[in-house]
């Protein structure tokens, strides 16, 4: 799965981390953090948590900008 890229979300069940959490565990290599909606400190916080996700799967990280 290294050319499959997912793309942040929240949705009900899952936040932006959990979402990020479960593509990576199921082999996913590149994630795309996506937050159009937030705040500069949200995105940067959730950012973090997400890097060191990325960093422990080996896995590389895209930012995308929180507001379009």
């Amino acid at each position: 799965m290294n050319n499959i890229q997912f793309i942040t979300h929240e949705n009900q069940r899952f936040d932006y981390v959990e979402g990020a959490e479960m593509a990576l565990r199921g082999g996913c290599k590149w994630v795309q953090l996506r937050m159009k909606d937030a705040t500069d400190n949200k995105f940067l916080s959730i950012g973090r948590k997400v890097a060191a996700l990325c960093r422990s799967y080996n896995a590389k990280i895209g930012r995308a900008s929180c507001r379009e």
